[in-house]
């Protein structure tokens, strides 16, 4: 399990500043808030896009239509998962996620996804960003974590499906409904993963 990206001064990533990536609420029910680092039931998360330096004399420029095409395929909630086990859960982590095998798109050419591979050449060195904290004043802790994008679409993080047991809700809808762990999630969602395995 990755150790919890670092806490960082509002250097690089100040408060309130970041207007652009992609913004998600989690919400931890029945018990898991106990596995998580934070032992808070809400987490809001962000992910900004990573800056890459430009290339030096010797280094190719990566092709910028993949990168992009990379960066607008939408979140899907494996991404997520995998995320959130290797980055939030720290106690028991095999009680909230396991092993998974995400589907592979299929084009006119046979099975592909250059999406994954555009991610995969992207690498993750230097993905943490930081991790800030906003208090608004009236006692509530309202704490924003954020990371880099790459951390979410890189595909260096091992593809994670929530275990049997534990519910997994985006926009309040049952993700089964819409896909399963292939489920996109919005910008702006809020995805709630509700433990069912105390047998209540």
């Amino acid at each position: 399990m990755a150790p919890f990206p670092p806490s960082a001064s509002s250097a690089g990533a100040g408060e309130g500043t970041c207007t652009a990536g992609f913004h998600v609420t989690v919400e931890f029910c029945g018990g898991l808030e106990q596995l998580t680092s934070t032992k808070k039931k809400t987490l809001r998360l962000t992910f900004v896009p990573q800056k890459k330096p430009l290339p030096t004399a010797t280094e190719s420029c990566p092709d910028e239509a993949s990168r992009e095409k990379a960066s607008q395929q939408p979140v899907k909630l494996y991404q997520l998962v995998s995320f959130l086990s290797a980055y939030i859960i720290t106690e028991r982590p095999e009680l909230f996620a396991e092993g998974y095998e995400p589907r592979v798109a299929k084009s006119a050419g046979g099975p592909t996804d250059a999406a994954h591979s555009a991610r995969s050449s992207a690498g993750s060195q230097g993905s943490e960003v930081a991790v800030s904290s906003n208090h608004n004043g009236t006692g509530n802790d309202s704490r924003e974590s954020v990371f880099s994008l790459d951390l979410l679409t890189s595909g260096s993080l091992a593809p994670m499906r929530i275990r049997p047991g534990v519910l997994s809700l985006v926009n309040d809808v049952d993700a089964e409904v819409d896909g399963g762990m292939e489920a996109p999630v919005p910008e702006g969602a809020c995805v709630t993963f509700i433990s069912t395995l105390h047998g209540g």
